[in-house]
């Protein structure tokens, strides 16, 4: 049996009832504009669903007794797209993020952002392959650039930080230690020929 029914806050529902309960397909539509199409179950969200945002945004899914599970399908309007794993209503676990730009990244998230293990593919040929926290890069990671330059070691805030090494397409390389992204601290540069450079550097420059 199908049914309307506007609730007192303002909210609507029509669809499928049994017992004066939610069961079924049906549409419930809230106060704020917000709308969910898909299955009910003993007045519950429970089954797959679409659930259409107030800003425009689409996830596509499956409820449990009105809590997301499983994988879902997150749609934005600008053209974003995440495909994986949710736990507590956030994106949680393995996933797919494909930006509107055309970078793509896959791994770990962990309440809404990138955190763990990931690899994000840039449109440009790029790929960084390493550690994230809270969406940024951080810890050991490799950035290659797809044109022959690239670095691997320490990462923090999205910047090069610690240990680690950039090589050049050229064949030179440096091999030292980093901070906000620049070569800052003890290290070596090493020239295509062989020749070896020791010495300290502040902000990208070689100071002694």
């Amino acid at each position: 049996m199908e049914k309307v029914i506007n609730y007192p806050n303002g909210d609507t529902y029509n669809g499928q009832v049994a017992d004066n309960k939610k069961e079924g397909i049906g549409a419930y539509t809230y106060k704020s504009g917000a709308r969910y199409e898909g299955q009910f179950h003993a007045d519950h969200r429970h089954g797959r669903g679409i659930y259409y945002f107030t800003n425009g945004d689409v996830m596509m899914g499956t409820w449990v007794d009105d809590q997301l599970q499983g994988k879902v399908v997150y749609r934005f309007t600008n053209k974003d797209q995440y495909e994986g794993e949710v736990k507590n209503n956030q994106f949680n676990g393995k996933g797919v993020y494909r930006y509107h730009n055309g970078n793509i990244y896959q791994g770990d998230f962990q309440n809404g952002h990138q955190h763990g293990k990931g690899l994000l593919v840039y449109a440009e040929g790029g790929r960084y392959a390493g550690d994230w926290v809270n969406g940024k890069r951080e810890g050991q990671g490799v950035l290659n650039f797809g044109d022959g330059n690239g670095y691997e070691g320490g990462w923090l805030q999205d910047q090069r930080h610690g240990r680690g090494r950039q090589v050049f397409a050229n064949g030179e390389q440096f091999i030292g230690e980093w901070k906000n992204n620049q070569k800052n601290g003890k290290g070596i540069y090493i020239y295509a020929d062989g020749t070896r450079e020791e010495g300290v550097w502040e902000k990208n420059n070689k100071i002694d």
